[in-house]
């Protein structure tokens, strides 16, 4: 008998998440995007501290400029030209020899 944990919705942690994700047994709509806000929470941190870094940097250098890549040509492909078969001189042979 299956036990039903797609009923679990609601609840945000469970211990042992990775094994049910594993073996597909729950609906993890909640669980999910409580994760997902949980991992935006952390990068935002991260990019709110490089920020800062760079501020203070920004006072010492001015930033250098991205350079834009060139984009590249495409080459066309030249068309070969079909050959022409020469006609083989046929000398016109009697069909009856003597």
């Amino acid at each position: 008998m299956k036990s039903n944990l797609c009923a679990i919705k609601e609840t945000v942690y469970i211990p042992n998440i990775d094994l049910l994700k594993s073996v597909g047994r729950i609906n993890l709509s909640r669980t999910c995007r409580v994760e997902k806000k949980k991992k935006m929470e952390r990068r935002r941190r991260r990019r709110r501290g490089k920020r800062e870094v760079e501020e203070d940097k920004g006072e010492e250098k001015s930033k250098k400029k991205k350079k834009k890549k060139k984009k590249k040509k495409k080459k066309k492909k030249k068309k070969k030209k079909k050959k022409k078969k020469k006609k083989k001189d046929k000398k016109k042979r009697s069909v009856h020899p003597t």
